[in-house]
């Protein structure tokens, strides 16, 4: 992540869904990525590049790659187990 910036994994209950979710330490803004099936299971980044990677939950789960910090989509891996 980028310095003074925070990402974690927010888990649901009854939605069972996980939202990526990032904090500016410095202006307490709060940004999410959402996921369009059963939510994110893990996540890595690289701030030097500018990358987060997100993989989804579940069999056949998709990995996305985005630009940080404004989340634009670079790739998406469909794995098929």
């Amino acid at each position: 992540m980028y310095p003074n910036t925070l990402g974690c994994l927010t888990g649901g209950n009854y939605l069972k869904t996980a939202t990526f979710c990032t904090l500016d330490l410095k202006s307490g803004k709060k940004d999410h990525i959402w996921s369009s099936r059963n939510g994110f299971q893990t996540f890595a980044a690289n701030y030097k590049r500018g990358l987060i990677v997100l993989a989804e939950q579940g069999l056949n789960p998709s990995i996305f790659i985005y630009q940080f910090p404004n989340k634009k989509p670079i790739a998406t891996i469909q794995s098929k187990i």
